[in-house]
């Protein structure tokens, strides 16, 4: 609306211009809506510009209000890409529910892997566990799992 009001305004003062020489005869409503478009998008390209001081006059307010209308659309646009803070609430519990769901399952390895070892320990009757290396393996891998663990919690 305000790009066809400002053209209408830029034709208007720019026909006193016609009456005094016959050379400029491109301001026409379409060149009009051309330049007013080109100047309120803060284009610019220079190849048709206001010559009368009204004219010039039109087009300034015209480009203040094109770069209202930007800056107006760009936070809108903005306001309307941010998440709402009951999504931001809902990533967040989503996020926890993994990480506890992950926690599980690193306890669940931890205390399989401890059966594991006090089964194997009972059933080769094995006193001196320190050199055996099927339980120094095992036990690294629960402390390899007690380190993951401590990572997750730290989320």
């Amino acid at each position: 609306m305000g790009i066809f009001q400002f053209s209408y305004q830029l034709e208007i003062s720019e026909r006193s211009l016609l009456r005094t020489t016959t050379e400029i005869d491109h301001y026409n409503l379409k060149n009009s809506l051309w330049v007013c478009m080109i100047t309120i998008f803060t284009v610019g390209y220079g190849d048709l510009y206001p010559t009368t001081q009204l004219g010039r006059l039109s087009m300034t307010l015209g480009l203040f209000y094109g770069v209202a209308l930007t800056s107006l659309f760009t936070a809108i646009l903005y306001a309307d890409l941010q998440p709402f803070v009951s999504e931001l609430r809902s990533i967040t519990l989503l996020d926890k529910a993994s990480i506890k769901i992950e926690i599980r399952q690193v306890a669940e390895k931890i205390l399989l892997n401890f059966y594991k070892l006090n089964s194997y320990l009972h059933r080769y009757q094995i006193k001196n566990s320190v050199n055996d290396p099927a339980t120094l393996n095992r036990i690294n891998q629960i402390q390899a799992f007690l380190q993951e663990g401590q990572q997750l919690k730290r989320y």
